[in-house]
């Protein structure tokens, strides 16, 4: 077995665009000769301060339309932080929360350390079955959805806009507040809106930049129901721990936004994605997959006589690192037989296109 991956397929990673470099280099150098300096040193930045509002607004206008969001958005330090933070604004131990069957690693590691119980509703290739959402809801009557509606992880389904709409009106009939987690959405270009759109007085929505930008930013929104309910936020969570940005995580990207580049990196990173998508689908065509354009992965569902204990095992002795279906289930005593391939971790497609196509004789 070897050491170190050749080829790390098990993280899901945005791939870096060539322009990256010479844009953070020039931002930064912005940044180091600006006026402003102490000013964006000494100073938190909680989202309450005009230059984050805007470019949070200008930002989210990609999910949300011509909605105007000042004073509901919330800066953190990552779409995972501000889930942790909600999970425990909404929901004390002991509570019941629902999510996917499958799914993101926050949504089952987050609720057991503060004590949440969750149960996990069966999904389809669109995702949540709201019939079944509303029996769990009757039975088990949970404070809150936490969903990843939007390129899921780690199916790569997106939730169409009718069963988004049906899933709304049983969480409002309920009394359940939706968590939605959106951290893939900008990179769908006609995804539908977010429940927060739908029903925006019991939806909070988080979204980061780092499966979009890169993960080296460590900043997410958070987008409250309302101006007071974001204020209500800072004001419980202000001197808590270190869930806020780094403000030069902040500066850089409020830079990004309001002169454009946020956009153009974005724009680059979906090419980049779409093109490896296409790399994928190519050699790996005659197994069962699942997946979209713009998703950063590919969800396979193994043949039964190769199960994913030993394709793990047999990638990881040719220097791949793939993703097990355990960690996302509900159920880890019962583990679907599928892997996640993630397609953003090579950096160059070719180094993608030699990984996949060893992967592939191993199935």
């Amino acid at each position: 077995m070897k050491e170190h991956p050749l080829f790390n397929l098990d993280r899901n990673l945005p791939p870096q665009p060539v322009e990256f470099r010479d844009a953070l280099h020039s931002t930064l150098l912005q940044i180091a000769h600006s006026e402003r300096l102490d000013d964006v040193m000494r100073h938190h930045r909680y989202g309450e301060n005009e230059t984050d509002q805007l470019a949070g607004n200008k930002w989210l206008a990609g999910r949300f339309g011509d909605i105007d969001l000042n004073g509901r958005i919330v800066l953190t330090n990552g779409a995972k932080n501000g889930v942790l933070l909600l999970l425990s604004l909404l929901a004390d131990p002991g509570d019941t929360i629902v999510t996917e069957e499958l799914s993101a690693l926050a949504a089952w590691e987050i609720p057991r350390l503060l004590g949440i119980r969750v149960i996990g509703t069966p999904i389809d290739a669109e995702g949540i079955v709201p019939e079944t959402f509303e029996q769990i809801c009757k039975l088990h009557a949970p404070k809150a959805l936490f969903t990843v509606p939007t390129l899921h992880n780690p199916t790569t389904h997106v939730l169409g806009l009718g069963r988004r709409q049906s899933i709304s009106r049983i969480a409002e009939n309920f009394g359940m507040t939706i968590i939605e987690d959106d951290i893939c959405g900008m990179l769908a270009p006609e995804a539908p809106p977010p429940f927060a759109c739908i029903t925006p007085s019991n939806a909070w929505y988080v979204t980061g930049v780092g499966k979009t930008l890169s993960p080296g930013f460590r900043l997410g929104y958070i987008v409250a129901p309302n101006s007071q309910g974001a204020r209500d936020f800072i004001r419980r969570f202000r001197s808590t721990t270190t869930w806020i940005p780094s403000p030069v995580s902040a500066e850089i990207i409020a830079h990004w936004i309001t002169d454009g580049t946020a956009k153009r990196v974005l724009a680059t990173v979906r090419e980049e994605v779409v093109a490896r998508q296409f790399i994928a689908t190519r050699l790996l065509n005659e197994f069962d997959i699942v997946t979209k354009p713009w998703a950063l992965n590919i969800w396979l569902r193994l043949p039964m006589y190769r199960t994913a204990s030993d394709l793990l095992l047999a990638a990881r002795r040719e220097g791949i690192c793939l993703g097990a279906a355990s960690i996302f289930s509900a159920t880890p005593d019962r583990p679907t037989n599928s892997v996640r391939i993630c397609l953003g971790g090579p950096s160059s497609r070719e180094e993608l296109e030699t990984a996949l196509q060893t992967l592939s004789s191993l199935i």
